[in-house]
């Protein structure tokens, strides 16, 4: 079974690292991003199969992220916005993600997303 490419974007390093926790023995491999720069490097130069994207990112918000990523040279179809703002959903930013993930959020959570996401 082949892995899928997971591309976790947070400017929060434990938030990272929770994610990268989370997703262990999961069947992904997964590379983060500090910010949204960051990230659009590496999307230019992988073709990821989904990405999980912090909202309140600087300088590039999550939701301008968001757009970058479907439109790049690698686009990513699946991209789920991580917030702690529970009203995101009714914004009209929400219109850029697939799914949306309020933190905290568990495990089970992160997994079933991902699954009803997968093509």
């Amino acid at each position: 079974m082949r892995k899928r490419w997971l591309l976790s974007v947070d400017d929060n390093t434990l938030s990272r690292k929770l994610i990268r926790r989370m997703l262990e023995g999961a069947g992904f491999e997964i590379d983060d991003a500090a910010s949204a720069e960051e990230a659009l490097v590496k999307a230019s130069k992988r073709q990821y199969d989904c990405a999980l994207v912090d909202i309140t990112l600087p300088q590039i918000s999550g939701t301008e992220l968001a757009r970058h990523l479907r439109q790049g040279q690698h686009p990513i179809g699946d991209v789920i916005a991580c917030t702690a703002h529970h009203h995101f959903g009714q914004t009209p930013g929400a219109a850029a993600f697939d799914q949306i993930l309020v933190k905290p959020f568990m495990r089970a959570d992160l997994l079933e997303t991902l699954e009803r996401l997968k093509g």
